[in-house]
């Protein structure tokens, strides 16, 4: 019975694992592109984003 529990808590914190990694990464890339979004909107005033 030990054991079972064992390998489903294994079963459940690998995969959490990734799940963050992976939130990370795609966090990290959409700070950079609206990062970047901002960067191109305060240069190009008269740009189509504009209101």
């Amino acid at each position: 019975m030990k054991k079972q529990l064992q390998i489903f808590f294994l079963s459940l914190l690998i995969p959490s694992k990734f799940f963050s990694q992976l939130l990370l990464s795609s966090f990290s890339t959409f700070l950079l592109i609206s990062f970047s979004f901002c960067c191109c909107r305060r240069r190009l005033p008269l740009g189509p984003f504009t209101n």
